[in-house]
């Protein structure tokens, strides 16, 4: 292993990623409400569609859900399908550096987000709402086939890669999984901060014993044969098993207040994805695999959408139990309720 690994990962070409974690670029898009689209009549008897929110094209800007991680793509699935067209809704993908900026600045409106990252974003006044639930499990941490690594114990000593800030979902997962068999991540094994896009290839080149990854990464490594899971949410070895709370669909509060028929579109077109892909799962992983370039994503999708459960209801205890990790290891200065931050007709 090269020095500089250690810390950023080895270095691998854009195809090799998308290949490993099927995700792209970090993007938004730019939605627009269009009058006329439909005819009221026709919007109500046929597809429930908000009624216009303006004369004028109003803009409401959308994060893609395909990230760097690739499990948020029930929002592209909508725009695929043309969910958000019987809303009345116009789709334009554009990108950001910053989500959380973005957000703050209002040039975003709404997103699929990561749990973790919500719950930063409210103790520091990002003006967001949790709206629905994106999915539950399908989060691992991998090892090589061949490492010899079987159970949580075989993990004590070694080096494990996770996000650069610790707090992904599976990195705290896998924290909290610690301490309910009384080890402490801190002293009984190495986190290995990495790039994402760099951890499960990390163990698939052993520079790392094993990593903390999210839906693409487990499934990729069963598909490719090279990897398996150590820890898995789906056989409940890995807190708090089936439930874990990936992440879920964020509104930007500005939206709910200025137009709240678009915000309900919106939302039902998001409803809308995750009932397909519960009902045609095969369907639905070719079309997610395809929007990520890659037809050989598909039965790695497939996979995905056999072990992470898609749903928009939520595990509020889980969201808490990340929340109070968090705020016990200083990464949040204020403890939120988020009995109070998830909507009822929501909670799991």
């Amino acid at each position: 292993m090269k020095k500089d690994e250690s810390v950023n990962g080895p270095r691998i070409s854009r195809k090799e990623f998308l290949y490993l974690v099927g995700g792209t670029a970090l993007s938004i898009g730019a939605l627009s409400v269009v009058d006329g689209c439909k005819s009221a009549k026709t919007t109500a008897k046929e597809s429930g569609a908000a009624k216009p929110v303006s004369k004028k094209k109003s803009i409401v800007r959308l994060k893609s859900p395909i990230s760097t991680l690739g499990c948020t793509e029930p929002t592209v699935l909508a725009d695929k399908l043309g969910y958000y067209k019987e809303e009345g809704i116009e789709v334009e993908f554009i990108k950001v550096v910053s989500l959380q900026e973005a957000l703050l600045s209002s040039s975003v409106d709404f997103t699929a987000w990561g749990t973790p990252s919500f719950v930063n974003a409210i103790t520091k006044g990002v003006p967001v709402k949790w709206i629905a639930g994106l999915h539950q499990g399908g989060h691992a941490v991998i090892t090589h086939k061949d490492s010899g690594i079987n159970t949580l114990e075989d993990l004590v000593g070694k080096r494990i890669a996770v996000f650069p800030t610790q707090a992904g979902p599976t990195d705290i997962s896998f924290k909290l999984t610690l301490a309910q068999k009384g080890y402490d991540f801190k002293k009984d094994v190495e986190l290995v901060p990495l790039d994402p896009a760099s951890i499960a290839i990390s163990v698939k080149q052993r520079a790392v014993d094993a990593g903390c990854v999210c839906p693409h990464g487990p499934q990729m490594a069963i598909v490719q044969g090279w990897g398996r899971p150590v820890l898995a949410d789906w056989e409940g070895t890995l807190f708090p098993g089936k439930g874990l709370q990936c992440g879920g669909l964020i509104y930007l509060e500005k939206l709910i207040k200025e137009q709240p028929e678009a915000a309900e579109g919106v939302k039902r077109a998001y409803i809308k994805a995750l009932d397909f892909i519960k009902s045609k799962p095969k369907e639905a992983a070719k079309i997610m695999a395809e929007d990520m370039g890659n037809k050989g994503l598909i039965p790695v999708m497939e996979l995905v959408l056999q072990h992470a459960k898609y749903t928009p209801m939520t595990d509020v205890k889980t969201v808490q139990a990340y929340a109070d990790h968090m705020y016990k290891q200083g990464m949040i200065k204020t403890l939120p309720d988020m009995e109070k931050e998830i909507p009822e007709e929501y909670r799991a």
